[in-house]
């Protein structure tokens, strides 16, 4: 769970809880230009080699969402605390 105590891994995780699937670009506006395109891809690297992360290719776009069941919990339980009830 290391990886969960980077602010962006854990925004990344915590759009993609409120959000549903999201291409990385989508990821990058959702983070208002705080993060760049480069760090976004980098984490969510990072998040897919875990298997906290899976992606589905349409054409050139990567979408990305949630895929373990255990990080997703953890992940709502945190939205939850800090953002409010957690999406259903």
């Amino acid at each position: 769970m290391k990886i969960l105590a980077h602010p962006l891994r854990l925004s990344i995780l915590c759009n993609l809880i409120h959000k549903g699937e999201m291409t990385a670009g989508d990821l990058v506006d959702a983070e208002s230009g705080n993060f760049s395109q480069s760090q976004v891809s980098q984490y969510l690297g990072m998040l897919r080699e875990m298997n906290y992360v899976a992606t589905r290719r349409e054409g050139q776009v990567i979408w990305y969402s949630i895929s373990d069941k255990n990080v997703k919990k953890v992940v709502e339980t945190l939205y939850g605390i800090y953002c409010g009830d957690p999406p259903k």
